[in-house]
């Protein structure tokens, strides 16, 4: 959002997995940027197979001034930027330094190689986008063999 009176985004970004604490505080374990599937079995498909994946995504805002009632939108997108299946969370701002943490679990099949992109919307205005990139490589290499000798 361009409101300089907030809500301010703390952390967006998809994980593994995300714990609270007894205190709080959130733990993001084993952030996702980019992904590469693949197999070194000869028998391999040589077209990226697909595969489900499931992680979660941390969206955390600071309130500002902002008071009240609002919904967190999270809509991924494929490569080809069709939209897939959204998912929204009703959320309580309290102003000033005030945190609105949600995890939204992500199950998404992955059909194909690419960019997928995570809208961050609230009451349908982005806040952000978190890419993560899908990649297939298929056969296996042994990593001396591009090894040079001195």
């Amino acid at each position: 959002m361009n409101d300089s009176r907030g809500p301010y985004l703390l952390m967006a970004v998809l994980c593994q997995r995300a714990d609270q604490d007894q205190y709080g505080s959130f733990n993001v374990i084993n952030v996702l940027e980019q992904l590469v599937v693949g197999s070194d079995d000869p028998d391999a498909p040589v077209e990226f197979p697909g595969f489900r994946l499931e992680a979660q995504l941390v969206v955390s805002l600071a309130s500002g001034e902002r008071l009240g009632d609002g919904t967190i939108t999270i809509e991924p997108t494929d490569p080809a930027l069709n939209r897939l299946e959204a998912v929204s969370q009703d959320v309580r701002f309290s102003g000033e330094d005030h945190r609105v943490t949600i995890v939204s679990n992500v199950s998404l099949d992955v059909e194909h190689t690419g960019v997928y992109w995570f809208n961050i919307l609230l009451d349908s205005e982005i806040l952000s986008r978190v890419p993560l990139r899908i990649g297939y490589q298929r056969g296996h290499q042994e990593p001396w063999l591009n090894l040079q000798p001195n």
